[in-house]
């Protein structure tokens, strides 16, 4: 519940006002003129501008005995009617205060709070309860709605009425929505969750409400499993389709705060909702989790693989250091012209042959890599389950275990092959049978469908890298005449001359070979 502090309802000041707030209430000559005009005695004439100063500052009339005496002072100094302050209160009980407030009214400009304000005032609550679910937000949007429409503004539990009934009748409405949205099936399951099973101690909306433990390494499958029954019990996300956050989350923290017992007892589709609600929350929590423990993972690997790569080259730096000696002689030493091509050569092997073995046993080409675990992989399953992108390091493990292969036979990525300037991949040679291929040619970095090749074929592929079959009952040079226009005694129909696609050459050449005429079959 809300206090009128917690809002933007403005109000008098409860300590007494010091000079600088009492400059805001000094009358202005227009304002002094319009006393005069108006009032012929000095008591109304100081009430009717301590109301009109009031007014202004609040928007709303209040009680004159409930104005500070600084502030009747003040007012009274400025308009040289400092006798009459004394008998300012007594003027709340008379007639002279309608009159005066009808006054104040029609020189601002401001009309009273009617039934037409109220509808106004109501309106805005509504909209604003849409979004919002805090009464001092939905007050706030009622007062700024009146000022706008330069209305008065009434008192403030009137408007906290209004703004509790507005986000009653709009909370009604999403409950009623999402209960409608629920699949078939969705309902009975909710309910169960509020019966306690045989032989059990507690209900299984017990264990929704119950947060479970951040998840560590050694947890993770406990995690996971009350991360899979929480998605078992929940429903699917266009069941809140319309409905903003902001309320989800306020539904949510209204079913953590009721048990068993107290949804039993509450109307059916807001039960619903409340219940769906927090399921939603809880997923979402166990999600993050999940995530912020792959991260977690992922991230102790990278260091794990970092200081490995460190270790490698600090043991192969001396070795390094050595093959760069050795480049710089082998270089110095074919650069030598005053020595013969002969000379240089046996200088280069010189230098070479004798540590051939242990240049090349440093030269090997190899891959450092530290395998996902178990745990990390599990974190992956979760996660891929629920929407988000699968982590490559995931499909490399799944595609090594045969498992959630989405393209078994699709070649290897760019991160596992560098090309060379000319285009070859980096250690991949493919030996084609065909008798048109070269039986020992590297695979060319854009040969995708050879690639594919040294993984199995692809599940789509039809053999149509094959040739096309013989059509023997075709005649010569007919190539739009099928099979199926032949007859049973292998003579056929006549082709249509403007079907047949051959040239002058062609025509005079086939006639040579078969003693036919293209353009017709004979009949």
């Amino acid at each position: 519940m809300p206090v009128i502090s917690d809002t933007a309802y403005p109000r008098l000041p409860a300590t007494e006002p010091g000079p600088g707030e009492l400059e805001r209430f000094t009358p202005e000559a227009a304002e002094l003129a319009f006393a005069r005009q108006r009032t012929r005695q000095p008591g109304p004439r100081l009430a009717l501008l301590v109301l009109l100063k009031v007014f202004q500052r609040l928007g709303y009339a209040v009680r004159l005995a409930d104005v500070p005496p600084a502030l009747v002072a003040h007012v009274a100094a400025s308009a040289g009617l400092a006798g009459a302050a004394p008998e300012v209160a007594g003027y709340d009980d008379t007639s002279y205060r309608v009159r005066l407030l009808a006054l104040v009214r029609g020189f601002m400009g401001v009309a009273s709070y009617d039934r037409e304000a109220r509808g106004m005032a109501a309106r805005a609550c509504i909209k604003a309860a849409r979004t919002r679910d805090d009464l001092a937000d939905i007050v706030n949007a009622g007062i700024e709605e009146l000022l706008r429409r330069r209305r008065e503004l009434p008192a403030f539990s009137t408007l906290l009425m209004l703004a509790r009934s507005a986000r009653t009748l709009v909370n009604r409405g999403y409950h009623r929505q999402i209960a409608a949205n629920l699949a078939s099936g969705a309902g009975e399951r909710l309910a169960a969750l509020l019966l306690v099973p045989t032989g059990a101690t507690r209900s299984g909306w017990d264990q929704v409400k119950a947060d479970p433990p951040r998840p560590s390494p050694q947890r993770m499958r406990e995690h996971l499993a009350h991360l899979a029954w929480l998605r078992g019990q929940a429903v699917a996300d266009e069941v809140f389709k319309g409905v903003p956050d902001r309320k989800l989350r306020q539904f949510a923290a209204e079913a953590r705060a009721l048990g068993a017992a107290d949804l039993g007892r509450t109307v059916e589709s807001r039960r619903l909702a409340l219940m769906a609600a927090l399921l939603r929350q809880q997923v979402a929590q166990a999600l993050d989790d999940t995530a912020e423990m792959f991260v977690r993972q992922t991230t102790r690997m990278h260091n794990r693989a970092k200081e490995a790569l460190d270790e490698h080259r600090a043991r192969q730096a001396a070795e390094t250091d050595a093959l760069v000696a050795l480049l710089r002689q082998t270089v110095l030493a074919c650069q030598d012209q005053e020595a013969k091509p002969d000379a240089r050569l046996s200088a280069v092997e010189d230098l070479l042959l004798p540590d051939a073995d242990a240049i090349l046993a440093v030269l090997v080409h190899r891959r450092w890599w530290i395998r996902p675990g178990p745990r990390l992989c599990r974190c992956c399953r979760a996660l891929h389950r629920s929407g988000r992108c699968r982590p490559a390091a995931y499909d490399r493990r799944a595609e090594r275990h045969g498992r959630d292969r989405s393209h078994a036979a699709g070649p290897p990525s760019a991160a596992y092959r560098r090309a060379r300037p000319n285009g070859l991949a980096e250690s991949v040679r493919l030996h084609d049978a065909g008798a048109s291929r070269g039986s020992d040619r590297p695979v060319q970095a854009g040969d995708r469908g050879r690639a594919a090749l040294a993984h199995g074929r692809p599940p789509g592929d039809r053999g149509g890298y094959r040739r096309p079959r013989a059509q023997p009952h075709v005649g010569a040079w007919t190539p739009e005449l099928r099979p199926h226009r032949l007859t049973s005694n292998g003579v056929g129909t006549a082709a249509s001359a403007l079907q047949v696609h051959a040239t002058r050459w062609l025509r005079e050449r086939s006639g040579e070979a078969s003693g036919l005429r293209l353009g017709s079959v004979p009949g």
